[in-house]
């Protein structure tokens, strides 16, 4: 149990830390003032975040009620219910501070630290986790969820729940000191140039490989639209100055109606064939179609420029 006029640190992961009165596995406080699970906190390697979970009497940000999830920094004061109080410090080991706490790991001997919010695993150079023959799948995190994305198609995983991709077995693990890594995840950026316009009011849009210089025209109006409304994404972000790891994101929501208007706003299905024959058609012009990632109902094209005209 925690008393809280004691100073104690507690280094945050991927894996919620959950601060709570009732007795559990995580931080205990005994205050009155404190609700049962009163508050979540957890990284995602780039923003530290804050959930107030329901609680009676609230959680505060230098002060202020926050409701549902936050992002928190350094130097921010937290208070839950109405005395117990904790700063957030950066981490001083910059190294240590990369790891998210968990592991990829086979049913083998491959154990991959996981050290962004994404891990893909696929045929291409570009995958993480490289697997010959199989359909690109990408391992997400986004706080206390972990999801998978095949095909197209998301849906939810747990810690230590067993996953298929092309036959081989996986699952994502809180990461111990027993368990060393086999393998290294390399954050490569994709070098693609993504250049869309409007003729009229047909998008167009022009794939570039500026490694290989390999072009493709997407053309087909709603493939192209797509494109399009993500490229807005990312030159809007890149502008404002987010970090690479949040450049992008378009909420589903607003993609749909941004291809087809406000009848398709609730289509997900109608979203998920467009970009799984996007990824379909671009992969087979060579380029890796998991540039097209997906966080449960986001979407974003991981290129290295985007050229609006």
């Amino acid at each position: 149990m925690w008393d809280h006029s004691d100073e104690r640190s507690v280094e945050l992961s991927a894996k919620p830390l959950y601060i709570v009165r009732a007795p559990s596995n995580d931080v205990v406080v005994d205050d009155p003032t404190v609700s049962g699970r009163h508050a979540a906190l957890w990284t995602d390697g780039q923003k530290t975040h804050l959930e107030d979970l329901r609680s009676r009497n609230g959680t505060f940000v230098n002060g202020r009620a926050i409701v549902g999830t936050v992002a928190v920094m350094s130097g921010d004061q937290v208070r839950l219910g109405e005395t117990v109080t904790f700063s957030l410090r950066a981490q001083r080991d910059r190294h240590a501070s990369r790891a998210l706490g968990l592991l990829l790991v086979d049913d083998g001997s491959i154990a991959v630290p996981i050290h962004a919010n994404r891990i893909r695993i696929g045929p291409s150079a570009m995958a993480d986790v490289r697997i010959e023959g199989v359909e690109v799948a990408v391992i997400g995190i986004q706080g206390p969820k972990l999801w998978i994305d095949r095909a197209g198609e998301s849906s939810e995983i747990a810690l230590d729940e067993r996953f298929e991709v092309g036959g081989c077995g996986f699952r994502i693990v809180a990461q111990k000191v027993a368990v060393a890594a086999t393998h290294d995840v390399q954050q490569t950026p994709f070098p693609y140039i993504l250049e869309v316009s409007l003729a009229g009011a047909r998008a167009q849009a022009l794939m570039i490989d500026r490694d290989s210089g390999r072009r493709h025209n997407v053309t087909a109006p709603t493939r192209a639209s797509l494109l399009w409304v993500l490229a807005q994404g990312v030159v809007k972000d890149t502008a404002n100055g987010l970090p690479l790891s949040e450049v992008g994101w378009c909420d589903g929501r607003a993609l749909r109606i941004g291809v087809w208007g406000r009848e398709a706003a609730d289509s997900e299905e109608r979203l998920n064939v467009l970009v799984h024959r996007t990824r379909k058609e671009l992969g087979e012009a060579g380029f890796d179609p998991s540039f097209l990632e997906r966080r449960h109902a986001q979407v974003r094209a991981r290129v290295a420029e985007a050229k609006l005209s």
